[in-house]
């Protein structure tokens, strides 16, 4: 049985790639750049909404995350074609809950180690022989940053110190490019409900 999360990043690939198939190549760039994420699956401590910029050469899409700081925390994906991919992630109960807006439905597995790979802070930019980058300013934020490569796969992520977390990254793949800007952050999760699955949904457990 393949991982749940390994489910997620295919079902968003293959929405992608019906599009965009010329550029398959950088959306598997992305998929590699994921797997030098750190293996710790305990989701972040700290309450936050941030949106984010994703540009590559299929476009311009956006990411949005929100934490509630005790282990529960929301990924939405829309690629440059409008296609949307939502994700309710709660590590203290080790579920992964993905949305399907058009038929109100939701369906939680299991969540895998690999989880973690979606939660942007040190620890996902300290990969394994990871090298600073040291620091600078970002659209305001006063960052740190890491490198990495493996193969011809080069990442720079840039740690925001206000924010503890992601503000900018850039993953290189030959001419492939894919880049997120954080356009906006607030400290505070407003909406709870945010990462709760919306009333009126069908829920199904999935092994």
């Amino acid at each position: 049985m393949r991982g749940s999360l390994t489910l997620i990043l295919e079902k968003e690939l293959i929405d992608m790639t019906a599009h965009f198939k010329r550029s398959l190549p950088l959306l598997l760039t992305v998929l590699c750049a994921f797997s030098l994420a750190s293996a710790a699956a305990q989701g972040p401590k700290f309450e936050f909404e941030a949106t984010y910029r994703v540009e590559s050469e299929l476009g311009s899409g956006s990411l949005q995350q929100a934490s509630d700081g005790k282990g529960r925390m929301l990924h939405e994906n829309t690629s440059p074609a409008g296609k949307k991919s939502i994700t309710i992630l709660d590590f203290k109960n080790k579920t992964l809950t993905q949305l399907v807006e058009r038929d109100k439905m939701a369906f939680r597995s299991k969540m895998d180690d690999g989880s973690s790979i979606l939660v942007y802070d040190d620890n996902y930019a300290k990969a394994k022989e990871a090298k600073s980058l040291g620091s600078k300013i970002i659209d305001g934020h006063p960052c740190h940053g890491w490198k990495s490569s493996r193969g011809a796969l080069y990442k720079e992520i840039w740690i925001g110190d206000d924010t503890r977390y992601l503000v900018h990254s850039e993953s290189r793949r030959g001419a492939h490019t894919t880049k997120m800007f954080l356009k906006k952050w607030s400290n505070k999760l407003e909406n709870r409900k945010r990462i709760d699955v919306p009333d009126g949904y069908h829920l199904t457990s999935v092994k």
